[in-house]
């Protein structure tokens, strides 16, 4: 996650550069000097880093994960409520997107099944599609990975059926 937001925030900060350094030139007609293009570079490794430090140190207290058991499935999204769904309430699994984007979908027989804790968070990440809702966790940066974790969810459902 720490990678995926370093990504994200150096690609921001090098097109705001950009962006201003061309400004610049077209407001005072004067081209970048030394020390624009330095403190742009640096910029890059400073702003990113102590962005996404800022940002994963204000989640560390409630990161995303699954927990898989012989009583069901129970997971939670980053600083969302846990759901715990019994395999009888499980109806289907499936991944979302690649990489380090990756979504659990788990699609419940419906909600009233589901059981969530009572602790203070916000409501549990719910997908709709097609009038079916699905509770939503991102699974691609936890390991052992987010196929392992299908396998092992497909798995149990097979035995269950």
């Amino acid at each position: 996650m720490f990678g995926t937001l370093l990504w994200i925030f150096a690609s921001v900060w090098i097109l705001l550069q950009v962006a201003l350094m061309v400004l610049r030139v077209a407001v005072s007609g004067r081209a970048p000097i030394m020390f624009d293009v330095v403190s742009a570079a640096v910029g890059v490794v400073v702003f990113p880093t102590v962005v996404a430090s800022v940002v994963m140190l204000s989640w560390r207290r409630r990161p995303a994960w699954v927990r898989v058991s012989a009583a069901g499935v129970e997971l939670a999204a980053t600083r969302r409520q846990p759901v715990l769904l019994p395999w009888s309430a499980v109806r289907a699994v499936r991944l979302r997107y690649r990489g380090p984007f990756t979504e659990l979908l788990v699609t419940p027989s419906g909600l009233d099944a589901d059981a969530v804790a009572p602790i203070w968070a916000w409501a549990p990440r719910l997908h709709r599609r097609s009038g079916a809702p699905a509770f939503v966790v991102d699974v691609g940066m936890l390991t052992p990975g987010p196929s392992v974790l299908l396998a092992e969810l497909d798995r149990r459902l097979a035995a269950r059926a």
